[in-house]
């Protein structure tokens, strides 16, 4: 009989004794990173406001792009299309492409509206060869010379 009491003795003391995880899940940031939050706010806030102030100052300028790109498509009523959509190696021809909905920076590539436009420009519709179907097509319907 004393054996079970000292069992039951043990089991209890282990249930007392839990063991804590290693990680807390409970939290999202330990004590540190917590103290760093509460005391750094507004500088927090002020990081934030010039990180966003100076990308749109990046995509107004000429590089980011994405102002021009959205100007364009309401300018066109449509997604316009754009000047050789991916890099490629030298000596390949200039080809035009629809453009992504969303870029990070689109750079300051030409935009048109319709194919017959990009290919007026001197852009080939397909990336391999030299090819102009719209300007073909446009000359046997008489609409340009």
């Amino acid at each position: 009989m004393a054996e079970k009491q000292t069992k039951s003795s043990d089991t209890s003391s282990a249930k007392k004794r839990k063991k804590k995880p290693i990680i807390q899940t409970d939290r999202l940031f330990s004590d540190s990173t917590e103290r760093f939050l509460r005391n750094n706010k507004t500088e927090l806030k002020v990081a934030l406001v010039v990180f966003l102030g100076l990308w749109l100052i990046f995509d107004i300028s000429g590089f980011g792009g994405n102002i021009r790109f959205y100007a364009k498509w309401i300018e066109c009523g449509n997604k316009p299309y754009i000047a050789n959509p991916t890099w490629r190696m030298a000596g390949a021809p200039m080809y035009y492409g629809k453009a992504d909905t969303f870029s990070l920076i689109r750079g300051s590539r030409d935009m048109f509206c319709t194919p017959l436009e990009a290919e007026q420009a001197g852009y080939s519709a397909d990336p391999t060869v030299y090819d102009f179907p719209h300007i073909k097509k446009a000359r046997e319907e008489g609409r340009i010379q």
